[in-house]
C-alpha cells in the first residue's frame, strides 16, 4: 500500500497542469478530507478541523499502523531529531475511542483501503444507470417559464451532507443511504457538477461548515451557476409548521429552515439570482408505508 502511494504522489507530478486539482477535485466528491487538508491547506470548502486526538498509548493496546501524510511527516520528523530514539521501534498511533468520528467521511485519517461510506474501494462501483448527455442547448423562446442559463465553466455545485451512523446508536444506522449517496454523487457529476461531499457531522461541525460554504461561496470571482444542496438523514416533522428537523451524527437537530437561511439573498448576495434546489431526504413521521402486494 504504502509503495503505490508513494507512485500515485510521484506520478501525478508529471501529469500536466491540471492533475493537481483534478486529484483534490476527485478526493472532495468522495469524502476524502483529511486528505484534501494535507494536500491543500487553503481549500476553501474543507471542513472544520478534527477534533484532538488523544495522547499516544505506550500500552500496545489498540494501536494501527495507519497515519495522515501530515502526521507521518510530523512523526518522522521528530524521530529523526530524537538522539534517544531506538531504531528498531515501530512507531504508533492510539486508537480514537470513537471510531464514528475517525473515518474518511468526517476528514479524519483512516486506512486509505476504505470507501467514505466505509466499504471496500473495490465493492463500490459506478452506479448501474446511464446519464445521456444533450447534444445541443435548450433555448429561451420567451414563450414559456423563463430558463436560467447555465452554460459557464462552473456549471453548479452540490453539497452532498449524508448522515448514516449516529452516536451511541440513538438511531438506527441508514445502511441503505450509502446506495443513494454513490447514485447521487455519480449523477452530479455526470452532469458537470462539483461534488462535495460531507458525512457523518456532528451539530457544530454541520453549522462550521455551513458557514464556511456561505463564506466561500460569497467571495467574488467565478462562483456557479447553479447550487443543489441535498441533507439525507432521519428527520421529524415539527408539529403545527412546516418546518422539519433532521438528526445529525451527535444525536442533535437541526431544521430544515435553519439550513436554508445559510443560503439567501442576506447571506449569499452573490448568489442572488442563482437557482438554489434544496433536496432533504428525510422521514416526517414514525409511519410506516405499505406497498400492495
Amino acid at each position: 500500500m504504502r509503495s503505490r502511494k508513494r507512485y500515485l504522489y510521484r506520478e501525478i507530478t508529471r501529469r500536466g497542469p491540471d492533475a493537481f486539482r483534478h486529484l483534490v477535485d476527485a478526493l472532495s466528491e468522495n469524502g476524502y478530507w483529511n486528505l484534501v487538508r494535507d494536500l491543500d491547506p487553503e481549500n476553501p470548502y474543507v471542513p472544520p478541523c478534527p477534533r484532538p486526538r488523544p495522547a499516544p498509548s505506550h500500552s500496545g493496546e489498540g494501536e494501527t499502523k495507519f497515519l495522515s501524510l501530515f502526521d507521518q511527516r510530523r512523526t518522522t520528523g521528530k524521530e529523526q531529531n530524537d538522539p534517544n530514539r531506538n531504531p528498531e521501534a515501530p512507531s504508533s498511533t492510539s486508537k480514537d475511542p470513537h471510531p464514528e468520528y475517525n473515518s474518511p467521511e468526517n476528514g479524519n485519517p483512516e486506512p486509505p483501503a476504505q470507501g467514505p461510506s466505509g466499504d471496500s474501494l473495490c465493492q463500490i462501483g459506478i452506479p448501474h444507470f446511464n446519464v445521456i448527455k444533450s447534444t445541443k442547448f435548450f433555448e429561451d423562446n420567451g414563450n414559456d417559464i423563463k430558463l436560467y442559463r447555465t452554460r459557464g465553466r462552473l456549471r453548479g455545485v452540490l453539497l452532498l451532507f449524508s448522515y448514516i451512523s449516529f452516536k451511541y446508536d440513538i438511531e438506527e444506522q441508514r445502511k441503505g443511504a450509502r446506495v443513494d449517496i454513490d447514485c447521487m454523487r455519480y449523477l452530479f457529476v455526470e452532469l458537470g457538477f462539483k461534488v462535495l461531499s460531507y458525512v457523518n457531522l456532528s451539530l457544530k461541525e454541520t453549522k462550521e461548515t455551513l458557514q464556511k460554504l456561505k463564506d466561500a461561496m460569497g467571495m467574488s470571482g467565478e462562483g456557479p451557476e447553479t447550487v443543489f444542496v441535498l441533507f439525507s438523514s432521519h428527520g421529524y416533522a415539527r408539529t403545527g409548521t412546516g418546518d422539519t428537523d433532521i438528526r445529525c451524527s451527535d444525536g442533535q437537530l437541526i431544521s430544515y429552515y435553519e439550513i436554508i437561511k445559510y443560503f439567501n439573498n442576506e447571506n449569499i448576495p452573490a448568489l442572488i439570482g442563482i437557482p438554489k434546489v434544496f433536496i432533504f431526504q428525510t422521514c416526517r413521521g414514525s409511519n410506516n408505508e405499505h406497498v400492495p402486494a
